[in-house]
């Protein structure tokens, strides 16, 4: 039966994958913006492009083969390091670092 419906356990098994993604992109998008959500992405997808490497195939992401797992890892690594360099810096808060030019001698308020 070539033609027929895929199995039940097949298409429960991609409902959970895909919504698993949608849902990672989505709290990181509305976390940290596009970057947050392109780094997410790129995690699930390497995650899915190493299954689909290691065991032949991937089914609820329909990669067939290691030539296919290989391009998503590919495109997975792409799209982190794209998202890493081009994500903006924090500046450091101003008391995080400790002023070392000028030692505190403890006289505060006194001059001489």
């Amino acid at each position: 039966m070539s033609g027929s419906a895929p199995p039940r356990d097949a298409t429960t098994a991609k409902a959970i994958g895909w919504g698993g993604l949608a849902v990672v992109v989505l709290v990181a998008a509305l976390r940290g913006g596009f970057i947050g959500a392109a780094i997410m992405f790129g995690l699930y997808a390497l995650v899915a492009g190493l299954v689909a490497v290691v065991r032949g195939r991937a089914r609820w992401a329909q990669l067939g083969g290691w030539a296919t797992g290989g391009a998503v890892l590919g495109a997975a690594l792409v799209a982190m390091i794209v998202a890493s360099v081009t994500a903006r810096r924090r500046p450091r808060d101003a008391g995080q670092r400790a002023d070392v030019s000028r030692p505190d001698t403890g006289r505060r308020g006194r001059h001489l």
